[in-house]
């Protein structure tokens, strides 16, 4: 449950405690009873919001600027507790740059000045709409900045993967496409396959890895190494565009009634 307290701008959220990340500051776990009981976590409000607000807006900006105080035990990010974002066309409108690009700024891989750019864009009338402003700036980038963008993307079951350092994003997805389970000869072969991709063409192998598994990205992956160059670029962006479309579904409402 949400709460107000006008002048202040605080709010309480009652929310259950998970006791496999939750810690007292002892540093030993919760007893389990404390699954079925509520903490409460107070935070400042954002200047957009208001007193009837949705409690998905309050997530929405609450999730990249602070953690949750559970009673001064432990601080928690809402990523630690495995909530989504859940934002409909109105709250992404109200949020101001800074808000909008913490949010939006990896829906396109390590491209935060692409969501900066999208912002000056609003008000979006709707999720489609908000989805074709990413698109329209990437179609309108010279073939340098597409190839840009394919950079920034990561090698499929790579080193990053290997080292931990993904972005949380690409490490869900790669995860979910069995790439961090790889038998030691599908490793070898998309080790082998991505550096002649890079060497060929000058930029990563980019697939929507949520939209396939591993045996399918091997093939493409062998397919696509035979391309020329123009035709990857092209293949590389409407990959990213994909990528861009689930990410922005985790994050806003995109049902048919999602509009202005």
């Amino acid at each position: 449950m949400w709460r107000s307290q006008t002048g202040n701008q605080r709010w309480r959220w009652n929310l259950k405690v998970n006791p496999k990340v939750t810690k007292s500051a002892s540093g030993n776990k919760y007893h389990k009873k404390h699954t079925h009981e509520s903490s409460t976590a107070r935070f400042a409000a954002p200047s957009c919001l208001e007193i009837n607000l949705h409690l998905k807006a309050s997530r929405a900006w609450f999730c990249v600027h602070q953690c949750i105080d559970l009673g001064g035990v432990q601080r928690l990010s809402l990523q630690q507790l495995g909530t989504h974002v859940d934002m409909d066309i109105g709250t992404v409108n109200a949020l101001s740059y800074e808000d909008f690009g913490n949010i939006f700024g990896n829906v396109v891989e390590k491209c935060p000045i692409i969501a900066a750019a999208v912002w000056s864009s609003r008000p979006f009338a709707s999720f489609s709409a908000l989805e074709a402003a990413f698109n329209e700036f990437m179609d309108a980038l010279p073939e340098s900045g597409k190839e840009g963008i394919l950079r920034c993307h990561p090698d499929l079951a790579g080193r990053d993967l290997q080292s931990g350092t993904l972005t949380k994003e690409s490490l869900e997805e790669q995860a979910g496409a069995g790439l961090d389970a790889l038998e030691s000869s599908e490793s070898s072969s998309m080790a082998r396959l991505n550096e002649h991709y890079k060497e060929r063409f000058g930029f990563p192998f980019v697939i929507c890895a949520r939209m396939n598994d591993k045996k399918n990205i091997l093939r493409q992956l062998s397919e696509r190494c035979q391309h020329e160059r123009t035709v990857e670029r092209a293949h590389g962006i409407e990959e990213v565009k994909k990528i861009c479309r689930l990410r922005l579904q985790g994050l806003v409402c995109h049902d048919a009634q999602n509009k202005l």
